[in-house]
């Protein structure tokens, strides 16, 4: 530690630093004093309004203000930036202190308050005290960087648990995917629907009791009242067994869009009011990322889908994500989502939207895009259906919206439903352009990364190989041919097409 900082102000540095500690960690106003508690109060209140990333000066400057506007209380927040930088282990270790320091102070508490009484002393009532001392002292001061492990042979294993056996489980994130205007929401809707009433879902369903529950169903889609309500309606749902949810409201009272990467504590707060809720659909995904997360950068999305995951398994229920294709032609069924691939990696399973090219008739399938759990799912045909009925409150109104019918499995593969091959020569033009840009930026060209990137750029796998062949790149590996194998071009100044 710096000279003069004391672990209280360790404490909040870190946590200026990164915020998110004060949720993952024990922390309490009653581990500080003075001015240190007065700023860790405005810290949590500031925490729980925005959910910033880190504290930098605006932040410093607006925090300051909701302390009262207290003389100082800008220097002294910034002095607090200025400390060196808190890693896991400092924070962890200092976070130690203040904690064994409140337990002790309850610990003498209660060792005089039995003192000056002429019973009979009960170690019963410091118990809990004495074995949070214990665990401490254990932890050598590490608590924020100890494994969460277990003995394989301790894990109680069980069979996954399905909302609909084969396509639907709990305690998971499933991805519902597909072109604008092909039915994805409508099977969200389907199967909310499904949920509400205990109804089972078609032709896959297996022997065994209907899941009957309430739904959150979290919409960035706007006017309810027109689309979303009356195709829940024509699916037959029960509508007192859903709640919509568009989006938060702030402390200030303005209306907020829904974040999932800051909102996910307050929805899981209002889910525990619903013992029976058994799903929670994120209408579209993307819709709910803020604008500071790029949809292609792969580690803020893994992170942000993640969070989603763990409040399933967290609330045992079902979470489908609809989410959007790509306008890319060609490429594998994984990169077909829009975005980073690490919106399909981090679900466990994962259903497409598609209608044939050239089909005449007005049918969809819903495909198997990848499961973790078990294999051999075949397609399945729906039809979405017109729906006209008289609006609830004034017969004279008309309701037009629309349902989905399912009909026949189809036993095909589902990369080529997905994202069929389309071998033409403009396919090789822009794989020709695209590895002569890669070419003259004069980085390696790993094999491995390069045909990803080129996929989600649009250009399929085979292409990339005929443009190689076509401008006479060469490949090799690395380490005497025992690590990974790059493309390469003897001169590059030559490089045309």
């Amino acid at each position: 530690m710096s000279e003069g900082k004391t672990a209280a102000e360790i404490v909040l540095a870190g946590i200026l630093r990164t915020p998110h500690r004060i949720e993952g960690y024990d922390l309490d106003a009653s581990m500080f004093q003075g001015r240190d508690q007065d700023t860790f109060v405005a810290l949590s209140e500031f925490w729980e309004d925005r959910r910033p990333d880190t504290f930098g000066p605006p932040e410093i400057i607006e925090l300051a203000s909701k302390m009262g506007g207290q003389n100082g209380s800008v220097v002294y927040l910034s002095s607090l930036l200025d400390y060196a930088p808190v890693n896991e282990s400092q924070f962890a270790s200092y976070y130690c202190q203040l904690r064994e320091r409140l337990i002790k102070t309850s610990l003498l508490k209660k060792i005089e308050r039995q003192a000056k009484s002429l019973a009979e002393f009960d170690l019963g009532e410091i118990k809990p005290e004495l074995e949070e001392l214990e665990r401490l002292q254990k932890s050598t001061g590490k608590v924020g960087l100890s494994l969460a492990e277990r003995i394989s042979a301790d894990v109680k294993v069980r069979a996954v648990p399905w909302v609909f056996p084969d396509v639907l489980p709990a305690y998971m994130n499933t991805a519902i995917t597909g072109d604008a205007g092909q039915g994805k929401t409508l099977v969200a809707v389907d199967m909310t629907a499904r949920v509400s009433r205990g109804s089972p879902f078609p032709v896959y369903d297996r022997a065994g009791p209907a899941i009957k529950g309430h739904v959150f169903y979290i919409t960035s889609e706007g006017v309810p009242e027109m689309i979303l309500v009356p195709r829940l309606m024509a699916a037959g749902a029960d509508l007192d067994k859903i709640t919509i949810i568009e989006g938060v409201y702030l402390k200030s009272k303005e209306f907020s869009m829904f974040d999932i990467t800051q909102h996910l504590p307050q929805l899981e707060q209002r889910a525990r009011d619903f013992p029976d809720l058994k799903m929670m659909v994120f209408d579209p995904i993307a819709s709910f990322l803020p604008e500071r997360i790029n949809p292609n950068q792969q580690n803020a999305v893994r992170q942000a889908m993640d969070k989603i995951s763990g409040l399933a398994y967290k609330l045992g229920i079902a979470a489908p994500t609809i989410m959007h294709f790509s306008k890319a032609p060609g490429v594998k069924a994984i990169h077909r989502t829009s975005g980073s691939v690490q919106f399909e990696a981090s679900v466990k399973m994962s259903w497409s939207v598609i209608r044939r090219e050239g089909d005449p008739r007005n049918v969809r399938l819903l495909v198997p895009q990848k499961s973790n759990i078990t294999g051999g799912y075949k397609s399945l045909e729906f039809t979405i259906c017109p729906i006209e009925f008289p609006a609830p409150d004034n017969s004279k109104e008309i309701i037009r919206t629309a349902k989905i019918e399912y009909g026949a499995l189809v036993d095909e593969d589902p990369e080529s439903l997905i994202s069929p091959p389309q071998e033409t020569d403009n396919h090789v033009v822009r794989a020709s352009e695209f590895l002569t840009r890669k070419l003259r930026e004069g980085t390696t060209l790993y094999a491995v990364p390069l045909i990803d990137e080129a996929e989600r750029a649009g250009v399929p796998k085979w292409a990339l190989y005929k443009a190689k062949d076509k401008l006479g790149v060469e490949h090799d590996k690395e380490g005497h041919f025992q690590g990974r194998t790059f493309w390469f071009k003897r001169k590059p100044d030559t490089l045309s097409f």
